[in-house]
């Protein structure tokens, strides 16, 4: 036996997971079409020309502070540029197209977007029926509970034996549901880049 609002409870909980894990096959598609990597924030590497000659003329003139201020201003942008950016890369696989030149005929190739190849198809729930034969009875301070009802059966002087079948049936309707606007836009700008790529 247990508590008609526990029940109510637990059955929303339920449906509220199903639904989440309904949706969280979208995600999915990130882990599936695209890869993370890291790209630093700044492209610093060696002192340009205008520093090292600066550095020189600080140097020659034993303006040794000054040198040095332009070195230290250098580290600093390189320890900068230590930090990066995690970015989302499509992932790719490489397909030959036929092509030509002014030699003749040779064999492109071009990095194709995984996500252009497969057709993306995402569902919601839709609706929950869920039916329930209960026995429901309330206490003193008028809390109903529910419980299935007990199987009673006969024995063998009896003249009829009476079966109790009861169950619970749940029905779960799953509709398809459109492609999320910002990700069609992502194939889309993929595909337009993808035909600029092939040959012809």
């Amino acid at each position: 036996m247990i508590k008609f609002r526990a029940l109510i409870h637990e059955l929303h909980s339920s449906i509220k997971q199903a639904t989440n894990e309904v949706e969280a096959q979208g995600i999915k598609h990130i882990n599936k079409f695209f890869e993370i990597i890291e790209i630093p924030t700044s492209d610093v590497s060696d002192l340009d020309d205008d520093a090292i000659q600066r550095i020189k003329t600080f140097i020659d003139s034993e303006d040794t502070e000054s040198a040095i201020n332009i070195l230290n201003e250098h580290n600093e942008k390189l320890a900068s540029n230590s930090q990066v950016k995690r970015v989302l890369k499509p992932k790719t696989m490489q397909m030959a197209f036929p092509d030509k030149d002014q030699n003749g005929p040779k064999i492109s190739y071009v990095d194709v977007p995984l996500i252009t190849l497969t057709p993306i198809s995402s569902t919601k729930v839709q609706e929950v029926n869920i039916k329930a034969s209960l026995e429901v009875t309330a206490n003193d301070q008028n809390d109903l509970f529910v419980a299935f009802p007990a199987q009673s059966s006969g024995n063998i002087f009896s003249k009829s034996k009476e079966k109790n079948n009861a169950n619970v049936e749940i029905e779960i309707k799953l509709q398809g549901d459109e492609t999320p606007e910002g990700l069609q836009k992502l194939i889309e700008g993929y595909e337009r880049s993808l035909r600029a790529q092939i040959p012809g």
